[in-house]
């Protein structure tokens, strides 16, 4: 039970991370842009692709490398 709350809460937190920031993109632009579709999107694609997303993606993976460290130095000192 605690792993689903815990992979729910990582996900909406990775999602709100896409979605919301200091320039206001509309969750539906925002959507379009993840999705590839085509449209006038201009400085809004280069935020969420170029910022939102790779911050996203860094954050999860230095959670994850962090995790694993500490896991394996736990367990190294047993």
């Amino acid at each position: 039970m605690r792993f689903i709350i815990l992979t729910v809460t990582l996900l909406l937190l990775f999602v709100m991370n896409l979605y919301f920031g200091s320039v206001a993109i509309s969750a539906a632009d925002v959507t379009d842009i993840l999705l590839g579709h085509d449209g006038d999107y201009g400085a809004a694609r280069f935020i969420v692709t170029g910022s939102r997303l790779p911050q996203a993606v860094t954050a999860l993976l230095a959670g994850a490398g962090l995790a694993a460290v500490s896991y394996t130095h736990l367990r190294a000192h047993e």
